[in-house]
């Protein structure tokens, strides 16, 4: 039986420290170096097997450049090597939750001027914030290998309702 294959760990690709909140001055950085290093053009001399060794690690430093430059993504990637999230995930909102946003939605699409709307959309936004103000000092808390999947399910329910609430949002664009 075959081990089966770690995925790519873009922190470590990158050589920095695992966390919700990477540096992007240090992600560009070190985004650019990678960039040099792997460019197939350089591997050119050492044969085809080596150049497309070159050109599948760039496309893994592409990855990882896509993936730590956005805060969501990062918080999506991060949550996927900690918990094992997916994609794919049928993950179930609480039903209060769901309740309040579909209030929200309702009212946005009663909301007959661009006032109403206006005042419905920032109802919205005091909830994204509020639900970020809640989880922020867990996510600024977060230490790998410390902290066990189960108790980073606040930050998974968190990350599932940004998500609804950006669609909401732009349902009010």
């Amino acid at each position: 039986m075959e081990a089966e294959e770690q995925p790519m760990n873009y922190f470590q690709l990158f050589e920095l420290p695992q966390g919700f909140f990477p540096d992007p001055v240090l992600v560009r950085k070190r985004y650019y170096e990678l960039s040099r290093r792997y460019h197939p053009d350089f591997f050119v001399q050492q044969g085809e097997v080596a150049r497309e060794q070159a050109e599948e690690r760039l496309k893994e430093v592409h990855a990882a450049y896509n993936v730590l430059s956005d805060a969501g993504k990062t918080m999506a990637y991060l949550l996927g090597l900690e918990t094992g999230m997916t994609a794919e995930e049928k993950y179930a909102l609480s039903p209060d939750f769901l309740m309040e946003m579909m209030e929200l939605n309702e009212a946005l699409q009663e909301a007959d001027s661009a006032g109403a709307r206006a005042e419905v959309t920032t109802q919205i936004l005091d909830k994204k914030r509020e639900l970020y103000e809640n989880i922020k000092p867990m996510l600024e808390g977060y230490q790998p290998g410390v902290i066990s999947p189960e108790a980073l399910l606040p930050i998974k329910e968190f990350y599932y309702r940004q998500k609804y609430i950006q669609r909401l949002l732009g349902q009010a664009e």
